[in-house]
């Protein structure tokens, strides 16, 4: 893990407030949230039936929402051994993996395919090679049916921050393009001057 991502795990007491290290103010922001993606991902038609890997999973904000009613396999990975930790404790079920990936390397190795992979705010702290790394490698682990969900942040940001990893619109379309991926976009809003986060289902 990075030093970015480490100081901020590092920082926080993620047993009493697991919410704040995603960047939620309370618990019930959490909670919001986490029905909020989940309805994001019945949307493009994920069902409990469904396979489902979610990279970067944090503290659990999807399986909060799926835990007591999935039937399919779930698997949650993070950068952030500490996060995997929380996670294995609190969502302990048999269709239930968590584990520990890199930064550039998902690292799935039982040969298990996804119905759907989400990335809830993940590429808004990669950079283009690293996403584009990780997409390529995700291409063997869908269904031929299956689809990606992410957000990525399009727009002009100065500086190397990975809190807002600012895509240019070139960057955005060099990543698609050598992905081989299928582009859908689904919301377009504002969020900081100059900045627009946008909400895509990438397909085989």
């Amino acid at each position: 893990m990075n030093d970015f991502f480490q100081k901020g795990w590092d920082s926080q007491n993620i047993e009493d407030n697991y919410w704040s290290i995603l960047g939620f103010a309370s618990e019930q922001d959490f909670k919001t949230a986490s029905i909020r993606k989940l309805k994001r991902l019945q949307n493009i038609g994920f069902n409990f039936n469904s396979n489902l890997l979610d990279v970067g999973c944090g503290t659990g904000t999807i399986p909060y929402s799926i835990f007591n009613d999935m039937k399919g396999k779930y698997y949650g990975c993070d950068i952030s051994e500490k996060g995997v930790e929380y996670c294995m404790r609190k969502y302990q079920k048999d269709n239930f993996t968590f584990f520990v990936n890199e930064q550039t390397n998902i690292g799935i190795i039982d040969g298990t395919q996804f119905d759907f992979i989400c990335f809830y705010s993940v590429f808004t702290h990669c950079y283009e090679d690293e996403i584009i790394a990780i997409l390529k490698q995700c291409k063997g682990y869908l269904k031929p049916d299956g689809k990606i969900m992410a957000d990525f942040f399009i727009g002009k940001y100065d500086g190397d921050n990975r809190y807002i990893s600012g895509l240019s619109q070139e960057s955005f379309d060099k990543i698609i393009q050598e992905s081989g991926l299928e582009l859908q976009i689904l919301s377009n809003k504002p969020f900081q001057d100059n900045i627009q986060r946008i909400l895509t289902t990438l397909s085989l």
